[in-house]
């Protein structure tokens, strides 16, 4: 995506303020029920969120983030296109993944193309993902409190981020969709195999 940093920035936060961007589904199991206290707790670091994703949680969490002091503070965008997400992802200074089941962690993948910081749960597939691709302040465990002290800790070290394009190379071969193509098909050439001769047997002893 080619934008201009400042005027899509704004969209969301000011230039003093930091922007930090959660994309996925809006359900349990990506941890979205745990941004109204991540987004309280940072609110008095002047913290604003970008809310990139559609999901069965969307209707309350935006009524739960629309009044009081955190009115403005979390704009949510919808399911965007992978422009506009390429876009939110060169110009957030963080990304928070606190999913409860991750089972492949594409949005940490598409981070790292960035080199978008993250804090996340560390569970599931992040588990297989290099350590320096998560903050050391990450959590071991969807707890709230936890997450926000890593954000917090997270937003006081980061250096200001300047907006970044995409760079392949950030990506290692076995983390790209050709490497993950070329294991799914040979495990299905070695279902079908195993199916044959399954078959095989059956009608031997028929």
């Amino acid at each position: 995506a080619h934008v201009d940093e400042s005027e899509f920035r704004g969209l969301f936060a000011r230039p003093d303020e930091p922007l930090v961007l959660f994309a996925g589904e809006l359900l349990p199991a990506k941890g979205a029920d745990l941004l109204p206290s991540l987004v309280a707790s940072l609110a008095r670091q002047r913290v604003r969120w970008a809310i990139a994703g559609d999901g069965d949680l969307r209707g309350g969490l935006e009524s739960e983030l629309s009044g009081g002091e955190l009115a403005g503070v979390a704009r949510f965008t919808g399911r965007v296109g992978p422009i506009a997400l390429g876009a939110l992802y060169q110009v957030a200074d963080l990304m928070v993944v606190p999913s409860r089941h991750e089972a492949s962690g594409i949005s940490v993948i598409e981070a790292k193309l960035y080199d978008l910081p993250v804090v996340a749960v560390v569970g599931g597939a992040l588990r297989e993902f290099p350590t320096d691709w998560l903050l050391p302040c990450s959590a071991d465990a969807p707890r709230p409190r936890a997450l926000a002290e890593g954000l917090s800790t997270a937003l006081l070290h980061l250096p200001k981020r300047k907006a970044r394009g995409p760079d392949d190379a950030r990506i290692p071969a076995e983390f790209r969709w050709e490497s993950s193509g070329r294991r799914l098909g040979g495990l299905s050439e070695r279902l079908r195999g195993l199916e044959g001769a399954a078959r095989g047997r059956r009608m031997a002893n028929a």
